[in-house]
């Protein structure tokens, strides 16, 4: 591919980081540091029977302060 169509392949951010796959490069980061090596992609791990149980007690415990909520709004506004 060429300069030209590369550059014209690249609409978004994420365009760019696709077409630099597999390739090396180089990150200038704050406070003087850098980053070089190769961008590979790494799978998206499976979610496990853990991380959905905590999922699961995140939305219980949200739930629970949202009713809480409501109880509070209406026993101020009666």
């Amino acid at each position: 591919m060429s300069a030209a169509e590369e550059y014209a392949a690249v609409r978004e951010p994420l365009d760019l980081i696709r077409l630099a796959l597999d390739e090396k490069v180089y990150v200038k980061l704050r406070g003087d540091r850098e980053a070089r090596g190769r961008l590979h992609v790494r799978r998206r791990r499976e979610s496990t029977r853990r991380d959905r149980e905590s999922n699961e007690r995140s939305l219980d415990r949200r739930l629970t302060t949202l009713r809480r909520g409501f109880a509070r709004r209406r026993t101020i506004n009666t």
